[in-house]
């Protein structure tokens, strides 16, 4: 049986496209932001040396969005067509953000058209916000129509471009993931996806404040594509019992296929890429999950 779930209205296509309209704000707690925070800095000042762009097309984008001009970064690898195209969702520091661009340019190298939309446009710059303040005002309250109808609008632009919009799919992490799960809720054409260190329960905000529902477990029967969810051992406010009855939710649905693993490693563990063996074996089964669900 399929969650029924009330939506902000933007336009009648938000209403439409996909079949489901979710709504839900995102959100982290204390504990989460502080960790997400700790590992973003940690990102961009110690972490993997990115990856050049050689053998790559790269570079920042513009595309129509439903009312305006939407940015955003992709990058494929030179002279290929046809490629699966896989939406790229990290956390909220935005499409500016050196470690988000160096996993689009990653995935991009293991052969996918790589497309990061910027959800947050309409705010301005999110790596330029401080990070308390991103949460309040991105994670806290987004309009999920909006968010849904920016990826729409990415993904007509890879079909542009020459992706195969045919063979589509989704990698993401932290609060990304979180858009991810509502995304594949509502539109049966994403065949797979990944998520690092989502949120799949609600928690509350450090304003006080609640998620409102539904919640990724409460989604689990509209999924699908097949999941992936990956996490730490340590998530902080991720309790292993909300990944236990994500499981659970999966298996009542019916998908026998979707999975949640765990790793040794803490929040956002991902992001250290190729510098630790259990971030690679994370990001390894990742990209295995995609190709191995029709992307390749």
């Amino acid at each position: 049986m399929s969650v029924q779930v009330e939506t902000k209205t933007v336009t009648r296509r938000a209403l439409t496209a996909g079949g489901l309209a979710v709504a839900g704000a995102a959100l982290l707690s204390r504990k989460a932001m502080a960790a997400t925070e700790a590992q973003a800095g940690a990102a961009a000042a110690s972490g993997p040396k990115p990856i050049d762009d050689s053998g790559l097309v790269v570079g920042d984008v513009k595309f129509q969005g439903f009312d305006q001009i939407i940015g955003g970064y992709r990058a494929y690898p030179v002279g290929k067509r046809n490629l699966p195209v896989i939406v790229c969702l990290p956390m909220i520091k935005g499409v500016n953000f050196p470690p988000h661009r160096d996993m689009v340019r990653r995935l991009a190298r293991e052969g996918f058209y790589v497309i990061m939309p910027d959800l947050w446009i309409r705010k301005g710059d999110a790596n330029a916000v401080p990070f308390p303040q991103l949460v309040n005002t991105l994670v806290a309250a987004p309009n999920i129509a909006e968010q849904q109808l920016d990826i729409d609008a990415a993904i007509a632009f890879a079909a542009k471009e020459g992706g195969n919009t045919k063979k589509l799919g989704m990698f993401g992490y932290d609060n990304g993931g979180r858009v991810i799960y509502r995304y594949m809720a509502m539109n049966p054409k994403v065949v797979a996806g990944v998520v690092y260190s989502s949120p799949v329960a609600l928690n509350p905000l450090s304003t006080g404040a609640t998620e409102a529902k539904p919640a990724p477990i409460e989604l689990a029967p509209n999924y699908k594509g097949r999941l992936l969810g990956v996490y730490g051992d340590q998530e902080g406010s991720i309790k292993p019992a909300e990944l236990d009855e994500m499981k659970a939710a999966l298996a009542k649905a019916g998908d026998t296929k979707s999975q949640i693993v765990i790793y040794p490693g803490r929040h956002g563990f991902i992001t250290n890429f190729d510098s630790t063996e259990e971030s690679k074996k994370a990001w390894a089964q990742g990209v295995a999950w995609l190709k191995a669900h029709g992307l390749s």
